[in-house]
């Protein structure tokens, strides 16, 4: 499982890397059209997020791998789903608004929301695999502390970033 796992993302991830910087995007627009390409860049957000935590996970003990396969098997098709809904445009309307201001807004909420999903994807993998690891190695305080931790250093991060 952790090859094919680690093969499915690293080949999405090729694919990202692929239709983002080389011409294969004008061929590849010229034969699905420039919205189903965008839908499917769209889906392939989430690759290289996958192919991270599976090298991440790739030597560690099974236990641990176990721990984040468990979460990934529910994640990676959710985020899918709604990664597939968000490049739908099931979070806005279709029409441009006013002044064609409504293009641009749509864009902005889209991308808002696929940098949350992709963040909680990443936040609920860190999780799951230090959970993995606190099961193999016992103690529940560590845990708690991880989360303290990580409740403090991601406002300090964002407000380091907007600010």
């Amino acid at each position: 499982m952790k090859y094919s796992l680690l093969g499915i993302s690293f080949i999405g991830s090729v694919l990202l890397l692929a239709i983002q910087y080389t011409e294969f995007e004008a061929v590849l627009r010229d034969l699905v059209g420039w919205q189903s390409l965008d839908r499917i860049f769209k889906l392939l957000l989430v690759f290289p997020c996958v192919l991270f935590f599976s090298l991440v996970t790739f030597k560690l003990p099974d236990r641990i791998y176990r721990s984040w396969l468990h979460f990934a098997q529910i994640a990676i098709p959710l985020t899918l789903l709604i990664l597939l809904g968000i490049s739908l445009g099931v979070l806005h309307s279709s029409t441009a608004g006013s002044f064609g201001w409504g293009s641009i807004f749509n864009r902005l909420v889209d991308g808002l929301f696929i940098t949350i999903l992709l963040f909680l994807f990443t936040l609920g993998s860190s999780i799951q695999i230090y959970r993995g690891y606190i099961h193999s190695t016992g103690g529940l305080l560590k845990l708690y502390g991880f989360l303290l931790t990580l409740g403090i250093a991601i406002p300090v991060v964002v407000w380091y970033m907007l600010g």
